[in-house]
C-alpha cells in the first residue's frame, strides 16, 4: 500500500481497532439488549403495522421506510 512498511500498517490498524472496536462482551450485551427490546409489546405492535402496510415487500413502505416509520402511532 503506497510503499508503507507492512508492519507499520498492521500496527496502525491494530491501534485503531483497539480504541474503536467494541469488545466481544460489549457486542453480546448490545445484542441481548436489542433482543429484549424487540420483544416488547409496543415494538411488536409497530412491526405488525408495518407488515400490514407491506414491509419486506418491494413497494412504498419498503422504499420509503423512514416516512412509514414516521407515520406510525406513538407508543409509550
Amino acid at each position: 500500500m503506497g510503499g508503507f512498511p507492512r508492519e507499520a500498517l498492521i500496527a496502525a490498524k491494530s491501534a485503531i481497532n483497539a480504541i474503536s472496536l467494541p469488545t466481544p462482551a460489549e457486542v453480546r450485551a448490545d445484542a441481548a439488549l436489542f433482543q429484549q427490546l424487540v420483544r416488547g409489546e409496543g415494538v411488536q405492535e409497530r412491526t405488525a403495522e408495518l407488515f400490514e402496510q407491506g414491509f419486506q415487500t418491494r413497494g412504498a413502505t419498503e422504499l420509503g421506510l423512514g416516512h412509514a416509520l414516521g407515520q406510525l402511532k406513538a407508543v409509550d
